[in-house]
């Protein structure tokens, strides 16, 4: 009888964890060392097979082994870092010093890269569970994704790196990308300028957040594009143009100079970042010096004291403006 009491138990536990990767399997109509191989090694499987098992994943709501282990109160120790792309300054040090934070406290960071969308995101995040991560941090440009809504079973907390109102955000790091942003915007606006165009901002999300930043101030934000043609030919083309980057704002410099530009004098530009590049630059760069390294380190500690089951606000981190010569009033 104990026995049978026995063998009951351990089929209840594993009913309890859901769908295995032999269901995922079944679902996608292939092996179970396939699945392994789209989820570990997706470059050993045709693109026709990762979709199917993909879907299937999605249908059955699957969670993997490493994730199965938060499940049974196993800690991996474990955060994972979802970012679009590791080209800008600022992100690479922010992350640098969380990893470093983590690090004392015991906690490794795994980094993922999405490049843009919400899609991108989610595939990710997936990954990063997968792996065992015990919460989800997003950088800049990155759109962020509830882990919640995809393993509500998990409670898996997220993180932004540098957004202060990041929806469903359960630590932060005291830095807002928006607010800094809003500062450089304010900044034109005492200078003259009314209508401010955004560039290389990282997202759709970015800009709306920039745009809710600037909310009631009386700054008009022109569009969102990229396209230096598409502002020439607008009936009130923007005056001023704010950077999601200093490495943006400087390419957008060397632009202006191939197609006979004036910075300042027919348009200003500012950048993100004060790094190197803003001070090598001619005309040299206005620009917006960011607590990088004090982010990153607020937010390890933020996400430390969760994982523990404490809390610790982060104290507020703002930028601070840095002008020089690309930015001026606008042309009476």
């Amino acid at each position: 009888m104990a026995e049978v009491t026995t063998i009951r138990r351990r089929r209840q536990a594993k009913a309890n964890l859901g769908p295995t990767l032999h269901d995922v399997a079944r679902a996608a109509g292939v092996s179970s060392a396939s699945v392994s191989r789209a989820l570990t090694r997706p470059e050993l499987v045709s693109e026709a097979v990762q979709d199917r098992v993909k879907s299937a994943i999605r249908t059955l709501a699957y969670v993997p082994n490493a994730a199965a282990q938060a499940l049974s109160g196993r800690r991996s120790r474990l955060v994972g870092a979802v970012v679009p792309a590791l080209d800008d300054p600022v992100t690479a040090l922010a992350l640098e010093w969380l990893t470093r934070e983590l690090a004392a406290g015991g906690v490794a960071l795994i980094l993922s890269l999405a490049g843009e969308g919400a899609g991108a995101s989610e595939e990710c995040v997936r990954g990063l569970v997968a792996r065992g991560a015990e919460a989800i941090v997003f950088g800049a440009g990155a759109t962020p994704v509830d882990p919640g809504s995809l393993y509500p079973e998990l409670k898996l907390p997220c993180a932004s790196l540098d957004e202060a109102a990041a929806s469903g955000a359960s630590a932060r790091s005291g830095f807002d990308r928006a607010k800094a942003l809003a500062l450089g915007a304010r900044y034109l606006q005492q200078l003259g300028h009314r209508r401010i165009g955004l560039f290389a901002m990282g997202g759709d999300h970015c800009v709306g957040a920039v745009r809710s930043a600037l909310a009631g101030t009386g700054i008009d934000v022109v569009g969102g594009s990229d396209a230096l043609d598409h502002w020439r030919t607008l009936p009130a083309p923007p005056t001023a143009l704010i950077c999601g980057s200093d490495a943006a704002a400087v390419a957008l410099l060397h632009e202006c100079s191939r197609r006979e530009i004036a910075v300042p004098e027919q348009w200003s530009v500012i950048g993100f970042g004060d790094t190197e590049l803003s001070r090598l630059v001619r005309p040299a760069l206005t620009t917006l010096r960011v607590p990088a390294r004090e982010a990153g380190r607020a937010l390890a500690r933020n996400l430390l004291a969760l994982l523990e089951g404490r809390s610790e606000a982060p104290a507020e981190l703002l930028a601070k403006l840095v002008a020089r010569e690309s930015t001026a009033a606008p042309r009476a």
